[in-house]
């Protein structure tokens, strides 16, 4: 009996620890500046590598070249001083070395992602592994750039 209820203290201990630990923002793995509207962007809960490739919103339309972000894990993105209504989320697929805007399928939020607003910061956690297009806006000034997810 006594070994029964050290078991169970230590198992109750282990999860009030581990519910803390989930509350707690994780350290950044990258950490970078956009360009267009100097906003930081921290990624966090993954590995993720940065370069640039080209994208664009349509064939026929000319590409431009963007901030790719190669994440691997449940990447987790963290924007000081944007509010949701700022950022787009889509879907983008590969078309060789670029990247297309994705039309057929829509990102639904909660299911694909899921947007936390704690005062002037927002989180975006993505959940699906799938290459996102996000655009952020502050005033006139938009940056656009491409995450791509793997699993483990």
């Amino acid at each position: 009996m006594k070994h029964t209820a050290l078991s169970l203290a230590a198992l109750l201990l282990a999860a009030a620890l581990l519910l803390c630990a989930c509350g707690q923002p994780a350290d950044p793995t990258l950490q970078t500046t956009l360009t267009e509207t100097g906003l930081d962007l921290q990624f966090s809960g993954c590995a993720v590598t940065e370069r640039t490739t080209a994208f664009q919103t349509s064939e026929t339309a000319a590409p431009e070249t963007v901030p790719l972000f190669a994440a691997e894990g449940r990447p987790e993105l963290t924007l000081p001083g944007v509010q949701e209504d700022q950022v787009t989320v889509r879907f983008a697929s590969a078309q060789g070395d670029s990247y297309l805007l994705y039309e057929p399928n829509t990102v639904m939020p909660k299911l694909d992602y899921r947007a936390v607003q704690q005062g002037d910061t927002l989180t975006l956690q993505l959940r699906t592994v799938y290459t996102y297009v996000i655009a952020v806006e502050q005033g006139t000034n938009r940056d656009v750039f491409v995450v791509t997810t793997q699993m483990d």
